[in-house]
């Protein structure tokens, strides 16, 4: 049975102080990756596989808490929601507020945008790992994927298949997320 871990990436630079993209982790969020990195080893997590999204700090994250020791592919979708209906998901999240339960974000007019992105990066997540020859089997392979704020419990549902009162919740903080087992659903 694989094992998928959903990460939001660990505190960065400030909003607006460079490029989207190009934010960096900052102090707090180095401690964060190393805090992370000791969790994920005292549950006996040992991920296989990296999906990051194109901003600098997935990949920062990652690469902090898993090192070089295991394949790391860039997903772009992880970090738009819905594609061309981000602005229909940033008027919601700007009407119920970012620290809402994800719940009420699905629940709005226009809240399909977030089951369209589910299925979009559970989509993009299955190619990804099919384009890495595991040493493992697949099904028994452990699954780091580090996104952002507005994406975790989206690319959650996605992942999981059905809605579970954990991923109804409010976003994960810095360094927060999700790990999915079948179907059994913890925070970490």
């Amino acid at each position: 049975m694989s094992t998928i871990i959903l990460v939001r990436h660990a505190h960065a630079e400030p909003r607006g102080s460079k490029d989207e993209f190009a934010r960096n982790l900052d102090e707090e969020g180095r401690r964060q990756t190393q805090e992370l990195r000791s969790k994920l080893r005292g549950r006996g997590l040992s991920p296989h596989l990296g999906l990051f999204s194109p901003a600098k700090r997935t990949k920062q994250t990652l690469d902090l808490v898993v090192g070089d020791d295991i394949p790391k592919i860039e997903v772009p979708s992880l970090i738009y929601i819905g594609g061309g209906n981000f602005s229909i998901a940033e008027q919601i999240i700007g009407k119920v507020g970012e620290e809402a339960p994800f719940s009420q974000w699905l629940s709005q007019p226009g809240g399909y945008v977030f089951r369209q992105y589910a299925q979009m990066v559970n989509h993009a997540i299955v190619q990804a790992t099919n384009a890495v020859p595991l040493t493992e089997h697949i099904l028994a392979a452990t699954i780091l994927i580090v996104g952002h704020s507005l994406t975790m419990n989206a690319v959650a549902l996605g992942v999981l298949g059905k809605e579970h009162p954990l991923i109804l919740g409010p976003c994960p903080g810095y360094g927060r997320g999700f790990v999915i087992t079948g179907k059994e659903v913890t925070a970490i």
